[in-house]
């Protein structure tokens, strides 16, 4: 049962395997609306009456990876209401507490931090039971799950996120598919007790059954000196690879002309669904509402983006906008004296500025494939 008008016309337009998932699992599905900023890229809560209300990050509003979270965050939901696999014996909280009697962990920040981790551990072996599920289940094809899994490596600010990626590495393993790139990922990280940690949740995921034992076994590989009990202390940040400065918002900002769109939004949505924090209007009309886009946008092209990606053509060297825009990248340019803007180029306009001799990518001689993997490469650098 779907009672909410705006739910049922978004599944309609969007997936098919929405609706067939809710079907299927009896799931009790509400509303669905967009934030501006979330601290999340999806969130969902059950209400009082059993219903479950979703609330997305905005910027990914219209992009595949909305659909792929939704799927997902589906699979949760009848993981939540319907638990198909075993759970530990006794209740999680008294395993835990057991537990740091056993380590004998002292001071109630480590005990508060042990107890989030253990949390943690747990969820992602949960989590690796719902990309099972979805695999087995044909909700979502393999290829999503990687393009998921890519996402969260490379968005891995968080523990839980970093958990995500070896959770969904263990199911795709568990379920005989390639992983070889994240594992060489890893190797070439020398982040070996990540392997490690790959291969306790396969072993949950092969029993059908979280055992304490397993999450015990993680938290051991986290922390072998337990008197270091700290969630940094379990380095994650250096599996990204699509990093920022502390000032910086987005990966990359678009600067193009309104009849060169169709491309800008082409770009926009492939780099958004890699997991990239991208600048196009389109994604920002709610946060840019109110603004004096004079100085806002002034602001964002000179500081705010670690590169410009510049759409040159006919008609954005006529635009007013497309001008201020290129003259606050230039600023930037200027300043740091290195690579930030990326032309590109849709036809041989000269623009005032970029000289014939900056390196550029003409976008009629490029596949659109090869032009994503550049720009990809440039962000990672």
């Amino acid at each position: 049962m779907i009672p909410d008008k705006e739910f049922f016309e978004f599944n309609r337009e969007k997936d098919s395997r929405i609706n067939k998932i809710i079907k299927n699992e009896h799931l009790l599905i509400g509303s669905m609306v967009y934030e501006t900023w979330l601290g999340a890229d999806i969130y969902f809560e059950r209400l009082p009456n059993k219903y479950w209300n979703f609330t997305f990050y905005r910027r990914l509003r219209g992009t595949p990876l909305e659909i792929m979270m939704l799927l997902i965050a589906l699979v949760s939901i009848k993981r939540r209401t319907a638990i198909w696999y075993n759970q530990p014996k006794k209740p999680f909280k008294i395993e835990i507490k057991q537990f740091l009697l056993e380590l004998n962990v002292k001071g109630e920040s480590n005990i508060e931090t042990a107890e989030d981790v253990l949390y943690t551990i747990k969820d992602s072996i949960d989590y690796g039971f719902e990309t099972q599920y979805g695999l087995e289940k044909n909700y979502l094809t393999i290829g999503e799950i990687k393009e998921l899994t890519k996402y969260y490596q490379q968005a891995s600010i968080s523990l839980a996120m970093a958990f995500q990626f070896l959770a969904s590495m263990a199911a795709m393993r568990r379920l005989g598919y390639d992983v070889t790139e994240f594992q060489n990922l890893l190797v070439s990280k020398k982040k070996y007790d990540m392997l490690q940690i790959v291969d306790a949740i396969e072993l949950s995921l092969d029993s059908n059954n979280i055992d304490f034992e397993e999450v015990k076994k993680i938290f051991k590989i986290m922390y072998p000196n337990i008197d270091k009990i700290q969630k940094g202390a379990f380095e994650i940040a250096d599996i990204q690879q699509n990093t920022m400065t502390e000032s910086q918002t987005f990966h990359i900002a678009l600067s193009f002309a309104g009849e060169d769109r169709d491309v800008a939004q082409k770009i926009a949505k492939s780099l958004v669904e890699g997991g990239y924090d991208v600048f196009y209007d389109d994604f920002e009309k709610a946060d840019l509402w109110g603004k004096d886009l004079y100085v806002h946008l002034n602001d964002l092209y000179s500081k705010r983006s670690k590169f410009c990606l510049m759409i040159i053509s006919k008609s954005y060297a006529n635009k007013l906008w497309t001008n201020h825009e290129r003259r606050a990248a230039q600023a930037k340019a200027f300043r740091q004296n290195e690579e930030y803007i990326l032309p590109l180029r849709l036809d041989d306009t000269e623009i005032p500025g970029i000289n014939e001799t900056i390196g550029y990518v003409d976008y009629n001689k490029t596949s659109f494939p090869e032009l994503i993997s550049l720009l990809k490469q440039k962000i990672n650098k």
